[in-house]
C-alpha cells in the first residue's frame, strides 16, 4: 500500500517532466499559424480546471461528518488536501504560461518555453484527473456504512 500511495503522490510530477524533457530534445514547438489561439484556450483550460477544484473543496467541506472523521484520522485528508492543491496550482501555473506567451516572449526564452507549456499541461491535466477521480470515489462511498 505505501509504494502505491508513494508513486500515486509523484506521478504527476513525473509525468509532467518527462513531457517536457521530450519536448526539449525533440525540439516540439508550438504551430505558428494557431499559436495565440491554442495559448487563449490553454488559458481558458487552466481557469476551469482551477474552478472545478475549488469546487470540488467545497464539496470536501460538505461531506458527511462520519467520513470527515474517518478521512482526518486516516491521515489521508493530508493526501487529498495535498492533491487539490497542487492541482490547482498546476492549474494557475499553466494559465500563467499561457498568458505569458500569449503576449510576447522574449528570444532567449522561445527555445524552451514550449516544452515548459507542455510539461505545465500535462501536470496541470494529471493532477487534475487524480484530485477528481479520489472525489468521485470519496462521492460514491455510503454514508450509513461508514
Amino acid at each position: 500500500m505505501q509504494r502505491s500511495l508513494s508513486f500515486e503522490r509523484i506521478y504527476p510530477i513525473l509525468l509532467a517532466a518527462s513531457s517536457a524533457i521530450a519536448a526539449w530534445l525533440l525540439d516540439f514547438a508550438l504551430p505558428t499559424d494557431a499559436t495565440k489561439e491554442l495559448l487563449a484556450a490553454t488559458i481558458s483550460f487552466g481557469a476551469i480546471l482551477a474552478g472545478f477544484i475549488g469546487t470540488a473543496k467545497s464539496i470536501l467541506m460538505a461531506l458527511p461528518a462520519a467520513l470527515l472523521t474517518k478521512l482526518r484520522t486516516s491521515t489521508y485528508m493530508d493526501d487529498l488536501a495535498g492533491y487539490l492543491s497542487t492541482a490547482l496550482t498546476g492549474s494557475l501555473i499553466t494559465s500563467a504560461l499561457s498568458v505569458v506567451g500569449f503576449f510576447s516572449l522574449p528570444e532567449f526564452f522561445k527555445h524552451w518555453y514550449p516544452a515548459l507549456w507542455l510539461g505545465s499541461l500535462v501536470y496541470a491535466g494529471i493532477s487534475f484527473w487524480r484530485a477528481s477521480r479520489i472525489m468521485v470515489l470519496l462521492l460514491k462511498i455510503d454514508p450509513s456504512k461508514i
